[in-house]
C-alpha cells in the first residue's frame, strides 16, 4: 500500500487504519518512496520446555574425534 506523506499529515489516524489492512505501507513524497513500515510478526506464545527436542538430534560416538582431513596439523 503506498501513500503520499501530506495525507498522513492531515490525517494521522489514516496510518492505523492502513497498518490493520496492510502488511507493508510505503510513504512517499513527491511520488518519490521515503519510508517503508511493515508488520512485525509476534513470537510464538509457545513456551519451550526441557526435553522437548529430546531424540530429534543425534550426536555421534566419535563427535570430539580429529577429523581425517586435519590429521596432517595434528
Amino acid at each position: 500500500m503506498k501513500i503520499e506523506l501530506k495525507k498522513i499529515q492531515e490525517n494521522p489516524e489514516i496510518l492505523e487504519i492502513l497498518a490493520t489492512e496492510s502488511q507493508e505501507i510505503i510513504i512517499t513524497k513527491n511520488a518519490q518512496p521515503i519510508y517503508k513500515l511493515t508488520k512485525i510478526n509476534q513470537p510464538s506464545s509457545k513456551r519451550r520446555h526441557r526435553g522437548s527436542a529430546k531424540g530429534l538430534i543425534t550426536i555421534s560416538n566419535d563427535f570430539d574425534e580429529p577429523l581425517p582431513e586435519f590429521a596432517e596439523y595434528m
